[in-house]
C-alpha cells in the first residue's frame, strides 16, 4: 500500500488513542515554529534541507537522522531551502501507551530521556529496519484493519526495543555536521522574520544558532556585507513596507515590525525607500 502524505498544518495538543502517527509532505515555511507538547516524539528525517533545534543545539539533518524528543521539551525545525520538499515521519506516544508496552520488562521510553543526546544516525540496515516498522504502523493507521489494535502494539514494540537496543551500539553516531554560511544565513533570516515583532539582539541570534557572539557576528558580516544590526532593520523595513502597501495603518505596521519609536521608523523608511510611509500608503 502506498503510505498517504499530508500538508502540515498544526501540533496536535493532545493524543486520543495514546499515539499518532503522521507522513509530513511540505514546500516552504509553512506553520513551524518552535513549540513543546506533553507527549513524546519521534521524527525520522525523510528528505529536505532541515537544520533542527534541540537542547543538543543546533544540528543539521540527512536523511535517515532520528530525534528521540522528551515530553515538553522545546524544540524547533529549521527550513534552510524553502524550495526543496520537506519530508517526514512522525511517531508522537505518550507515556502511558509506552509502560504499556513495556510491560514491566523494560522501560521503552529510555530512548527520550535517559540519553544525552536527541539525534542519531543509526547504520543503515537498524535505519531501514526502522522506516520500514513506522511504514507498517502508519499503513495500519490509515487502514485500521481486522486486528488492528494487536498488530499495531506490536509493531510499536518492536519499534522501540529497536531503537532502545541500537542508542548505544557503536555504529550509531550523533550528527555533528556544522552550518554552512549560506545555511546560517538562511536560520538568521527565518528567526527575524518569525520574530520581526519583538526586540532582537545579536546575542540571542549568537545564541539561538549556537555560536559565540563575535564569531557569529564576524561571519554573518563576512558574508552578507552588514552587520546583524543592519540586518535586523532592513528586514523590519521590507516588512512595514509590504504591509503599508497592502493597506494597514502606518502605526500598526510599525509596531507589528517591531519598531518601539516611530520618529525612528520614519527616518529610517525614508531613508531606504527616499520616500516617507504616509505618502507611500497615499499612493
Amino acid at each position: 500500500m502506498k503510505l498517504r502524505k499530508k500538508i502540515f498544518q498544526t501540533y496536535l495538543r493532545e493524543l486520543t488513542e495514546g499515539f499518532d502517527i503522521f507522513y509530513y509532505s511540505d514546500i516552504g515555511n509553512l506553520n513551524l515554529c518552535t513549540h513543546s507538547h506533553p507527549y513524546y516524539e519521534m521524527y525520522l528525517m525523510v528528505r529536505g534541507e532541515i537544520a533542527y533545534h534541540t537542547r543538543d543545539g543546533l544540528l543539521m539533518l540527512k536523511s535517515g537522522d532520528i530525534l528521540f524528543i522528551d515530553e515538553h521539551e522545546v524544540h524547533c525545525p529549521i527550513l534552510i531551502n524553502p524550495n526543496v520538499p520537506y519530508e517526514r515521519i512522525t511517531l508522537d506516544i505518550t507515556k502511558d501507551a509506552l509502560v504499556k508496552l513495556s510491560q514491566g520488562v523494560m522501560d521503552l521510553s529510555a530512548c527520550f530521556y535517559s540519553r544525552k543526546h536527541r539525534v542519531y544516525r543509526f547504520p543503515l540496515d537498524v535505519q531501514n529496519s526502522i522506516r520500514l516498522t513506522l511504514g507498517k504502523i502508519l499503513s495500519l493507521k490509515q487502514t485500521k484493519p481486522f486486528g488492528y489494535d494487536l498488530l499495531v502494539n506490536a509493531y510499536l514494540t518492536e519499534l522501540f526495543v529497536t531503537a532502545n537496543q541500537f542508542i548505544n551500539d557503536q555504529n550509531t553516531i550523533t550528527p555533528t555536521d556544522e552550518l554552512k554560511p549560506n545555511q546560517l544565513i538562511a536560520i538568521v533570516d527565518q528567526y527575524i522574520t518569525e520574530n520581526l515583532d519583538q526586540d532582537i539582539s545579536v546575542e540571542e541570534l549568537a545564541k539561538f544558532v549556537c555560536l559565540s557572539k563575535y564569531y557569529f557576528m564576524r561571519t554573518f558580516k563576512n558574508h552578507t556585507d552588514k552587520t546583524v544590526y543592519q540586518y535586523i532593520i532592513e528586514k523590519r523595513l521590507e516588512a512595514a513596507k509590504s504591509l503599508i502597501e497592502s493597506g494597514t495603518s502606518l502605526t500598526n505596521a510599525c509596531h507589528l515590525c517591531g519598531f518601539s519609536d516611530y520618529s525612528c521608523f520614519y527616518r529610517a523608511f525614508k531613508k531606504k525607500y527616499n520616500i516617507t510611509p504616509k505618502k507611500l500608503l497615499v499612493k
